[in-house]
């Protein structure tokens, strides 16, 4: 373009970025990527090992601290047993089959199965009665009762 084209109002920038400093950045950018990608590889074996150790035996210094006796009034003479006692209850009910209301029919199943049997079938569409003839969900229904509810 000649040089007459040119508008006196407009201008451009005269020179392109530096490519030396956009190189050292993404130098800088890698390294410090690769940096913290590391400083959590790290945290994951440090905080993989502790939970490995987590499984064994209470230490003799907590096991100490768990005999000694509170103050009054006393809540719970032992602190770990309630905790132990709603651990067991729910893996009982998560890992076994059993009645939830026999008289309906409703039983309790394994987690595992229950998860295989949704990624197997979907989720179970329940109907929510409406005018017949209409498919109405739940949302719908929640709408249409609030919407009279309201003055």
């Amino acid at each position: 373009m000649p040089d007459t084209d040119r508008r006196p109002d407009v201008r451009r920038e005269e020179r392109d970025a530096n490519p030396r400093s956009v190189f050292r950045f993404g130098v800088g950018l890698a390294v410090a990527t690769i940096a913290v990608g590391a400083a959590m590889a790290v945290m994951l074996w440090i905080l993989t090992k502790s939970g490995e150790r987590a499984g064994r035996e209470i230490s003799p210094a907590v096991s100490a601290s768990l005999h000694r006796v509170p103050p009054e009034p006393r809540l719970e003479p032992r602190p770990l047993l309630p905790l132990a006692r709603l651990r067991a209850e729910e893996s009982r009910r998560l890992e076994t089959y059993g009645w939830v209301d026999e008289k309906a029919g409703v039983v309790h199943i394994p987690i595992e199965n229950a998860i295989d049997a949704v990624a197997r079938n979907g989720l179970p569409r329940f109907p929510v009665p409406g005018p017949p003839g209409r498919d109405t969900t739940a949302a719908q229904s929640v709408l249409k009762v609030e919407a009279q509810v309201k003055p």
